[in-house]
This record gives C-alpha cells, sequence and structure tokens, in this order.
C-alpha cells in the first residue's frame, strides 16, 4: 500500500504561528508517523511541502484504515497549540495498478478524494 497524506490547515498554522512554528508542526507530523508505522515496517518520506508518503505492507485494507485512524490518534495528542489532523488517501498495488506510477496516480486521486469529502462537508483543509 502506498499511503499519500498532507496535513490539515497547514496554511493556517504557518500564517497565524509562523514558519518556524509550521516547521516544528512537519517535525511533530514525522515524528508521529515514525512511531505508527515503523515498527510494522513502514518506508515514510516526506514528498514536499506538508506532504509525507508511507509503503506499507499490510494483510487487508482494514489494517490500512486502522493505520491511517492511529496516525491522526496520535497527532490528537501532539502538544501543540493547534489541531494537527492528516487527509490520507491510499492506493493497493494490484487491480490494474502495477507500477510505481499507477500506484502515486492512484493514492494521489483518493487524497483529493477525500480532501473533496472534508470540504463538502465543512472540515477545513487549508
Amino acid at each position: 500500500y502506498l499511503l499519500m497524506m498532507d496535513a490539515d490547515g497547514f496554511k493556517q498554522i504557518n500564517d497565524r504561528y509562523g514558519h518556524v512554528e509550521g516547521d516544528h508542526a512537519l517535525q511533530v507530523i514525522s515524528a508521529a508517523l515514525k512511531e505508527v508505522c515503523s515498527a510494522s515496517g513502514g518506508f515514510i518520506a516526506r514528498y514536499g511541502g506538508d506532504e509525507f508518503v508511507v509503503l506499507q505492507k499490510a494483510a487487508a485494507e482494514q489494517d490500512i484504515m486502522h493505520l491511517c485512524a492511529t496516525i491522526n490518534d496520535e497527532l490528537a495528542h501532539a502538544e501543540v497549540p493547534y489541531a494537527l489532523r492528516m487527509s490520507i488517501g491510499c492506493a493497493r498495488v494490484g487491480d490494474s495498478v502495477d507500477t510505481w506510477q499507477d500506484l502515486l496516480r492512484a493514492a494521489d486521486a483518493e487524497l483529493y478524494r477525500v480532501k473533496a469529502e472534508k470540504k463538502k462537508a465543512g472540515i477545513q483543509i487549508r
């Protein structure tokens, strides 16, 4: 599985608290990802800006959904003066997703679908 994610409301963190605090938020996010994903063998990378990717082996999609929820649960406990949450799109190798590019496109499309749902529900993501 590939998880593609970005921080909800990251622009507001930078605008309200400054870029130094924005950098701290990215450190908090990366620490949470390491805490949650490394134990199960996940490979974590910053993709750019406030976006991260995780390559993760899992037996079933429900394991990935649990992992995504655990990431946001871990961030909810961060000792920062703002809420940290991630929008997460995931894709799995197989079912016409055979190449790295296919996997990346599928995860990115799912991330944008998740963000569109949040926006429709009135949840601030930018």
